[in-house]
């Protein structure tokens, strides 16, 4: 059940909290902006969904919940590259964010699936407009975008539509509030002690986004009021 899932002790988010703005000052200092850095899939989304992520934790605005167990900074941030690319998409979000995201949607022409953030969330809703804005000129497109920005999505499709090609899921945690008025599917990891804030007839993530994609199931077809769980990792 724990499915390598450990929580980071403070020093070892702190130190990597620290390298992650140091190195994000240091791309702030090129002379150009750099190339957005896009992931061409990994174990569990494989190549047919490539993603584009922001920094985790410095990039999540309500993550008090579960940074300590962030599965995308205890993991990928062992690995410089995963230090610059997050470091250089945040610089080119920051300084020019329409070029962010007409690079995102020229890159999406060709593509058959999106995720956006495996590190990161929804910034602000300058960048949900701009996933809004990517998707609507996608149409061919899916895409998939989990978050805890809760209170920014309910009030902003409190007035606006979501395109039928983008599929937003609220991220559940043990112990968080998840205001939902808009009723969107929701997402919630199933802890090494077998708690989790799913309710009853909850389905069970397979692991494997493209999976999921082609066989028309999982996180791409949940419906308002739907939940998927997966095991903490």
């Amino acid at each position: 059940m724990a499915h390598n899932y450990w929580v980071a002790k403070p020093e070892l988010i702190k130190s990597r909290i620290d390298k992650m703005r140091s190195i994000t000052e240091e791309v702030m200092n090129y002379e150009e902006l750099p190339n957005l850095s896009f992931s061409e899939g990994n174990r569990k989304t494989d190549s047919l969904v490539p993603s584009i992520s922001l920094r985790p934790i410095l990039d999540c605005g309500n993550c008090s919940c579960c940074s300590k167990s962030c599965y995308d900074f205890r993991n990928d941030f062992r690995f410089d590259d995963s230090y610059y690319s997050r470091a250089k998409n945040y610089v080119v979000w920051t300084k020019n964010p329409k070029l962010y995201f007409e690079e995102i949607s020229l890159y999406c022409r060709r593509k058959v699936a999106f995720r956006f953030n495996i590190g990161g969330d929804i910034v602000n809703e300058l960048y949900l407009k701009g996933i809004i804005k990517v998707a609507k000129e996608n149409r061919h497109c899916k895409f998939l975008v989990f978050t805890k920005m809760f209170d920014l999505c309910n009030e902003y499709f409190s007035k606006h539509r979501k395109p039928s090609n983008l599929q937003i899921i609220y991220s559940g945690w043990v112990g968080q509030d998840m205001p939902n008025p808009h009723n969107f599917p929701t997402s919630h990891p199933i802890f090494p002690d077998g708690s989790t804030s799913a309710s009853d007839g909850a389905r069970l993530c397979t692991g494997n986004c493209s999976e999921c994609l082609v066989s028309n199931k999982g996180c791409w077809t949940l419906k308002k009021g739907e939940q998927v769980t997966f095991i903490a990792h």
